[in-house]
């Protein structure tokens, strides 16, 4: 439980109440305390508070006007009256206007007990149920802000009041920024959606939004859209925050506002794509990560249009997370808007170009040191060989050649040795008369009954009669009843 209130005027009880509570067996974060229905009222018009247990005789307001009260406001905590037996009737009369329960003077311990568990049950099933409402709610104006062409009006006259519950009914506004702010601004009164861009979007009310604009922090590149009224005109304010925060990461500006500007389109930039994609596995790759860093340039001098600039990126980043993601552990390659500015994510983008093609690097060596491994074994599979003596023709620590060779041929060295062996062995049954023990000399064992149970084990026959067996078929008996 977060918060619970106590509205008593009397001092000792109000007292004694809160020292129960906070003995109970139920967590509860803040316990707050007031002395009549003005000052609960002023309290709850300010925060949210889960549940408010109330006298109903106190000065000032008593408890039926503040329950009366506290239908008006749009959070109501739980609410439990405290009751002595000459004011039953109107602790009856109470609970028609939502009260929860009641608790017959004096107090027990026990009671606050019980209630209090009870209490943090609902309360918990019901936090549960909000949290699930606002999910599917925030997804839903995800998808209305960013498919604005498939939404219909209805959707949005659907979704009014509740989004005029988190910005009032007033005018607002729609902020863009990097999700390294989204501490900053958590605490704004409004709507916050998290990964939109690489980023965070903020829809607030004007006056929030014109007090954050003011403080032009440094570390925010914060992108603002124009001041609307309707909730029709979030998709439009969307775009507007999203230009105006993408002129501000090329610019680094603290505080970007929406700006009609057009730009002409560069044919170049959009070639660039290509060729970055082709190069980047090359020798070439600083040089197209030079030019990258040239159009950045150009795009903050207001030379080139920003949103084709991110657009070409936005495409490269992806077509190196398809088709370049080499090593399994290394992450996706970053994206702009992740960023506050476009200096920290180039610095980024170059890191992970860098790791890339460093293991792209280890990758190709590991693959050449296998192969050559392989053929060593392949010239070499009939003397005594073993797997210390391959990892060392190739320069390679023996632990790491054996998971590196499992991995590279799908079978560790000793079967893939006995593998080329025994496939040998088959070769010189059928093609020559010699000795089983001569070949299997020949082939590598160290002697004939370990290669005629190696042989039998793989091929499921002994090594003559896999000969005779042969020699039946290429003569036409094979499948003939005796």
């Amino acid at each position: 439980m977060n918060t619970l209130l106590v509205v008593e005027d009397e001092k000792l009880i109000r007292q004694g109440i809160v020292a129960m509570i906070r003995r109970s067996s139920v967590p509860v974060e803040e316990i707050l305390e007031c002395r009549n229905g003005e000052e609960a009222l002023e309290i709850l018009r300010k925060q949210r508070v889960d549940v408010m247990f109330t006298d109903i005789r106190m000065p000032k307001m008593d408890g039926l006007t503040l329950v009366n009260k506290i239908e008006e406001l749009s959070q109501k905590p739980v609410v439990i009256v405290l009751s002595g037996y000459d004011e039953f009737s109107y602790a009856v009369e109470m609970m028609k206007h939502g009260v929860r329960d009641y608790i017959l003077k004096p107090i027990k311990r026990e009671t606050i007990e019980q209630l209090l568990e009870n209490l943090e049950r609902e309360l918990s099933e019901t936090r549960e149920t909000e949290e699930e409402e606002e999910r599917c709610f925030l997804n839903q104006l995800r998808y209305l802000m960013m498919n604005a062409e498939m939404a219909e009006e209805k959707e949005w006259m659907d979704m009014e009041s509740r989004i005029r519950r988190h910005i009032g009914n007033d005018s607002f506004r729609i902020l863009l920024t990097s999700k390294a702010n989204g501490e900053r601004f958590s605490k704004c009164s409004g709507i916050l959606l998290e990964g939109v861009e690489g980023g965070v979007l903020y829809l607030l009310p004007e006056p929030e939004a014109e007090r954050i604009m003011k403080e032009k922090d440094e570390r925010f590149c914060l992108g603002v859209g124009k001041e609307h009224r309707s909730v029709m005109e979030i998709p439009e304010a969307y775009q507007e925050a999203l230009l105006a925060r993408e002129m501000a990461f090329i610019q680094k500006n603290p505080v970007e506002e929406y700006q009609k500007k057009c730009f002409e389109e560069k044919p170049e930039l959009a070639q660039f794509q290509e060729k970055f994609i082709l190069q980047v596995p090359t020798d070439r790759a600083d040089t197209v990560l030079r030019k990258m860093r040239n159009w950045y340039f150009e795009a903050a001098h207001q030379r080139v249009s920003p949103y084709q600039l991110l657009t070409v990126t936005e495409a490269i980043c992806k077509e190196l997370d398809l088709f370049y993601r080499v090593p399994e552990k290394q992450e996706k390659c970053p994206r702009p808007l992740q960023y506050r500015d476009a200096d920290l994510f180039l610095d980024a983008f170059e890191e992970w170009i860098h790791v890339y093609r460093e293991s792209l690097k280890s990758q190709t060596a590991g693959k050449e040191k296998m192969e050559e491994a392989i053929s060593y074994i392949r010239e070499n599979y009939a003397k005594d060989l073993n797997m210390a003596m391959v990892s060392n023709h190739i320069c390679m620590n023996y632990s790491l050649f054996s998971a590196a060779f499992k991995e590279h041929t799908g079978v560790n060295f000793v079967n893939y040795l006995k593998e080329i062996r025994i496939a040998e062995a088959k070769r010189l049954l059928i093609q020559t008369e010699d000795k089983i023990t001569e070949i299997a000399k020949q082939v590598g064992f160290e002697n004939d009954k370990h290669f005629m149970k190696s042989f039998k084990t793989a091929c499921g026959v002994s090594p003559s009669e896999f000969r005779k067996d042969y020699k039946m078929v290429s003569n036409g008996k094979g499948g003939q009843d005796e």
